[in-house]
């Protein structure tokens, strides 16, 4: 493939002069082996200009991560309910229709019973509305 290559830069003549004067010359091992040595440190070198090139944009991205969280942490809400000095609004999720009352009964709890009420009825949960869940005690 080289060759086609080098035909179509170099003129014919040319391309064959240096194939068969590189064919030609007796190679000495201490030649051959310089040769070889320049093959293994450029090849190290193009590594370590890849593995340089990977750290830079590592770096990158960790700064730009960095920065996104101290915009996440400027507009997270303290226990007062305020955020640099601003009140928040709770705002309630999408498809959620309010509040529940629990009367006695563990959000765990609560949430199993409002799944299985969902599936026994074949309607998505975001479709019902649950006001209030009580525990009913038997007086035994």
């Amino acid at each position: 493939m080289v060759p086609y290559l080098l035909e179509f830069f170099l003129p014919r003549t040319l391309t064959a002069k240096l194939f068969l004067s590189a064919a030609e010359q007796e190679w000495t091992f201490g030649q051959l082996a310089l040769i070889a040595v320049i093959g293994f440190v450029l090849v190290i070198i193009v590594l370590g200009v890849i593995t340089l090139l990977i750290k830079a944009v590592g770096i990158g991205v960790d700064k730009f991560n960095a920065g996104q969280k101290v915009v996440d942490n400027a507009s997270a809400v303290s226990p007062q309910g305020t955020a640099a000095g601003v009140a928040i609004e709770k705002v309630p999720a999408p498809g959620s229709v309010g509040e529940i009352a629990l009367h006695d009964v563990p959000e765990e709890t609560a949430a199993k019973l409002m799944a299985i009420v969902a599936n026994q009825l074949d309607v998505p949960l975001n479709e019902l509305r649950f006001r209030s869940i009580r525990e009913i005690k038997d007086d035994e």
